[in-house]
Formats: C-alpha cells, sequence, structure tokens
C-alpha cells in the first residue's frame, strides 16, 4: 500500500506486514519484497504507457512536497541498492574466474616441477655414465703405471689424469 497510516500501523504492530514490489529503473519486476515499503511508480507506469500529459501533471501536483520527496528518497536508494547487488555480482564473477586461474597456475606449476625433475634426473645420469666413462680411463691408467712404472708412462698417466679431472669439472659445471 501507498497509504501513509496502514504502513505506520505494519511498523508498530507485529501482526501486520508491509510488502512492495521490486522496480528496477522504473519497470516493475512483479517480485514481491516483504517487509520493505517502496515508492508509488503510478505516474511512471502512467508516464511509459504514454497518458496525456495534463493527467500526469495534474496528478503531480496534487503529490505534496513530503510524499514526492520520500519518492525520490526510496527510488534513489532502490537505484543504490541496484548498483550494488549488480556489483557484488560482479565481484562474485571475478572471484570465481581468480579461483579458476589460481588452479589452473597450481597445475601449471605441478606440471613445471614435475618436467623439472626429469630434466635433473636424466642429466644426472647422463653425469653418472660420464663418470663412470672417467673411471674405466683412471682405471686403464692405473693398470698402465702398475705394468710399466717408468717416467715417461707416468709422466703421460699424469697428464691423461688432468685431462679426465678437467673434464669432469667441466661435465659438473654444466649439469
Amino acid at each position: 500500500t501507498h497509504y501513509g497510516p496502514l504502513k505506520n500501523l505494519a511498523a508498530a504492530d507485529d501482526r501486520f506486514a508491509v510488502g512492495g514490489m521490486q522496480f528496477v529503473r522504473g519497470r516493475p519486476t512483479y517480485k514481491l519484497l516483504p517487509g520493505t515499503v517502496g515508492e508509488s511508480f503510478a505516474l511512471a507506469v502512467a508516464e511509459r504507457l504514454e497518458l496525456p500529459q495534463s493527467v500526469l501533471s495534474r496528478a503531480n501536483d496534487l503529490l505534496d512536497s513530503d510524499t514526492r520527496q520520500m519518492g525520490e528518497l526510496i527510488q534513489e536508494l532502490e537505484d543504490q541498492k541496484l548498483l550494488i547487488e549488480e556489483q557484488a555480482s560482479e565481484m562474485e564473477e571475478k572471484k570465481r574466474e581468480l579461483g579458476r586461474m589460481e588452479f589452473e597456475l597450481k597445475e601449471r606449476q605441478v606440471k613445471v616441477e614435475k618436467e623439472q625433475l626429469n630434466i635433473r634426473r636424466k642429466e644426472a645420469r647422463k653425469f653418472a655414465k660420464d663418470l663412470e666413462e672417467k673411471e674405466r680411463v683412471l682405471e686403464d691408467i692405473l693398470s698402465k703405471l702398475k705394468s710399466d712404472p717408468s717416467r715417461r708412462i707416468v709422466a703421460k698417466s699424469w697428464d691423461d689424469i688432468k685431462f679426465v679431472k678437467r673434464d669432469a669439472l667441466n661435465e659438473a659445471e654444466n649439469v
């Protein structure tokens, strides 16, 4: 109702309740909003239905200033409420999108970590294989030294050991 005494009765007596119809941007949604008091959109609806301007002007003139001011305030509040609801809806959608993005990022991170681990394992196997080859070379050098401990063989073997050591250090830096 738009009748003030009835609104006041609902405010003063728990046996009564008020309700208003939802209007969005001056158009009815046909949704009942229990517990709310709304503006009369009769003039807005009449204008939208293209009633004669003289009728609309006369109806507007018959409204007292308090009713007109209250209607304007209620309309402003409803517009602000609608804007807040739209913003809240947008924020919820952004929150859901952020959640999806975080999930995708975690999946990618796990995938990258697995790839890095596989690469490190592969490099470690290659390094171990290269070390085994170096060990065989050193065993050959040691075998030669045992069979012929001459000075020339020792000097050549020492050069070979230095080469194997340098080669092993270079490979270790590249892992």
